[in-house]
């Protein structure tokens, strides 16, 4: 047995949708050299095509203590209301040896008692792809153009959860102090935050990658990777870099990062014109195929806490149109999720959950 075989993975993959045919299996195929693929199960047994390949899904149902043994990463992707009853499902079976990666929302609010379920892995965190996008490589390395983030618009390119991370990850804050949404027939939605440390997010809706932009502003400068928005404001852009028709890697002002040939290949051909967030939907199929590179390498993926906690305050937005952080508010303080442990073990001693 070679090396290369002896660091391979061996990853079960549990839903057969579109995420998992036109993104997961493809990313898995590019990663053989460090993963296996243990099978894919979902609620039915069929064959589904994916990346021009003939994939066999097995029922989940006829899962076995055998098969999960042999397994180091369990991937979940699977609808909102079904996730419940996968991890009732894999809860059946000795967990404690692999990692669970796990679509976010990972669980929606009236199912967060099913929490208790998750802990049966090794380690657990959530495929969250907007905070591993490759062009983030270029902010960071060109940081000091920016300094200090302050306050990030995302406007029209990112949706509820996904853009309370992305926030997070280009704010490079965790809590969010409070949030308010608003809105207004026929007009986009606005969901303005404040964020631990006085940063500023607003989030414009609805998500149109072809027309949407960003703009980031810090203590040393903002930038933006909309031509118009840079030429108007006297902005600096963050683009693509072409060759040979494909996406090489992305620039901003006089600094430059490169892509490897497994992601030149994920983004597929530069369109001409093409903006970050019009490449939007390509470039999160990289953020996943960096975070199995990451799970790979011992670094984890998205917090499984963070992803929870972007969950709980789409969820209190869209209800109350509030969000005020407090102790019983966020799940990501201590008395928080003590609130939350107390609250399983309550659901615990009421005996199984019913699916």
């Amino acid at each position: 047995m070679t090396g290369t075989e002896r660091t391979k993975r061996r990853v079960l993959v549990v839903g057969a949708g579109e995420r998992v045919r036109a993104d997961v299996l493809p990313v898995l195929a590019l990663l053989s050299d460090r993963y296996e693929l243990a099978g894919v199960r979902a609620r039915s047994a069929r064959t589904v095509e994916s990346g021009g390949a003939t994939v066999t899904v097995e029922s989940l149902d006829e899962l076995s203590a055998a098969t999960v043994a042999g397994c180091d990463l369990v991937y979940v992707a699977v609808r909102k209301e079904a996730v419940p009853a996968v991890l009732g499902r894999l809860a059946a079976f000795d967990l404690s040896h692999a990692d669970l990666l796990i679509e976010t929302p990972v669980l929606l609010f009236k199912h967060l008692s099913h929490l208790r379920r998750i802990g049966s892995f090794r380690a657990a965190w959530a495929a969250e792809d907007t905070s591993a996008l490759p062009w983030l490589d270029t902010l960071r390395a060109a940081s000091a153009l920016v300094g200090e983030p302050r306050e990030v618009l995302l406007d029209r390119s990112a949706w509820r959860y996904h853009g309370l991370a992305m926030m997070k990850t280009l704010l490079r804050s965790e809590r969010v102090t409070s949030a308010r949404r608003r809105d207004a027939p026929a007009t986009q939605a606005r969901i303005d935050l404040r964020f631990a440390g006085g940063a500023r997010g607003r989030l414009l809706e609805p998500r149109d990658y072809a027309v949407g932009h960003f703009v980031l502003s810090g203590s040393a400068g903002a930038l933006t990777d909309s031509p118009r928005v840079a030429r108007e404001l006297g902005l600096r852009l963050l683009e693509p870099i072409a060759r040979d028709g494909a996406c090489a890697g992305f620039r901003l002002g006089a600094f430059t990062t490169e892509l490897d040939q497994v992601e030149r290949e994920l983004l597929g051909p530069l369109e001409p014109g093409a903006t970050v967030t019009s490449m939007m939907q390509a470039a999160k199929r990289v953020g996943l195929y960096r975070h199995f590179v990451a799970l790979h390498a011992g670094r984890g993926a998205y917090p499984l806490i963070e992803a929870l906690d972007d969950m709980a305050i789409d969820y209190l937005l869209e209800k109350l149109g509030r969000y005020v952080a407090t102790p019983l508010t966020s799940l990501r303080t201590r008395p928080g999720r003590a609130l939350l442990a107390a609250a399983m073990r309550f659901a615990a001693r009421q005996g199984p959950v019913r699916e």
